[in-house]
């Protein structure tokens, strides 16, 4: 039975992985590092808010 478990490669920092070929993808990942970072900038305005 192989107990390996997945280790991230070094260097990564989320889970959307390395560009890849395909420009859609490539851009959806965009908009969603985007998404991610405008969600942690509001998370923040509301801690400081409250």
């Amino acid at each position: 039975m192989d107990t390996t478990r997945f280790k991230p490669e070094r260097g990564h920092d989320n889970h959307l992985g390395e560009r890849v070929d395909d420009p859609l993808i490539d851009r959806l990942h965009w908009v969603i590092r985007q998404a991610i970072r405008v969600l942690a900038v509001l998370m923040v305005a509301v801690i400081l808010w409250s």
